[in-house]
């Protein structure tokens, strides 16, 4: 499971659950390698790794709103290890080594614009 844990002064931790990791076939390791990013809006974007699927996975929440998440990058190659991301004009920049066995390269560090 991953989750966020917000501070206030003075206050208890909030803490709030991102990706609980239930798919449906079977509960996964979700979290790994996890980015945090403060969208423009003040919305927060956490791009992560599905640990049993090797995809790499983000999740959006507005502010004072709940987590949306969505699969990003899929497939037989692995993807979402070592993941970096910032804040751009439009988009969030992530980062990415993908590990892909039938490629001519056994690892690629791959960056795309993930929208906010």
């Amino acid at each position: 499971t991953l989750r966020h844990v917000a501070w206030r002064e003075g206050g208890a931790p909030e803490v709030e659950v991102v990706d609980d990791g239930l798919r449906l076939d079977r509960p996964h390791p979700v979290g790994a390698s996890a980015a945090l990013v403060v969208r423009g809006d003040g919305g927060l974007f956490v791009a992560y790794q599905d640990q049993a699927l090797s995809d790499l996975v983000v999740a959006r929440r507005a502010p004072g709103g709940g987590w949306t998440r969505e699969d990003v990058s899929t497939g037989a190659a692995g993807f979402g290890f070592f993941i970096a991301a910032a804040r751009g004009a439009d988009a969030v920049v992530v980062s990415q080594l993908v590990y892909d066995r039938a490629a001519a390269r056994f690892a690629d560090l791959r960056v795309a614009d993930v929208p906010e």
